[in-house]
């Protein structure tokens, strides 16, 4: 079975996928400016478009070495997934004035990264690809 031509997920597919993509993303980074990286393990059902479609929303926190490194970092992941030719970008100046971006591969999904605590840390909320989730599950929870 598909959905816009892909195959159909289960919520544990979405959430494998989608992970997988956030490191793959997180893995971009200069390593030696990384000093810790915190993915969540589980994380929550968020309606997607019609009934019983939603998407695994989760999320990676990134702290680095020096968080000076922080934004130039965000804008070296905006240039390095910018220029993937199966990948488009949207950026975006966050209240604090902090580029934020969120990278949109041409699977689907989302991955949004932009700075949390006055600059220090880098946070990343990904969304995956639509899934229909069978009858009789409750969406709510952790997943």
């Amino acid at each position: 079975m598909t959905l816009d031509g892909q195959a159909v997920l289960d919520w544990r597919e979405a959430k494998a996928e989608t992970q997988a993509k956030e490191r793959e993303i997180v893995a971009t980074l200069d390593k030696q400016a990384v000093a810790e990286v915190e993915q969540r393990d589980t994380g929550v059902l968020m309606s997607c478009r019609g009934e019983r479609m939603y998407s695994w929303a989760g999320g990676t926190r990134v702290t680095m070495a020096d968080s000076s490194q922080a934004q130039p970092a965000i804008e070296k992941l905006a240039a390095r997934w910018g220029s993937e030719p199966s990948h488009s970008i949207k950026t975006r100046t966050d209240l604090a004035g902090h580029l934020a971006i969120t990278v949109l591969p041409a699977e689907g999904g989302s991955y949004l990264a932009g700075l949390i605590r006055d600059g220090e840390l880098i946070q990343f909320y990904c969304f995956s690809r639509c899934f229909e989730l069978p009858e009789g599950t409750w969406p709510g929870g952790s997943f």
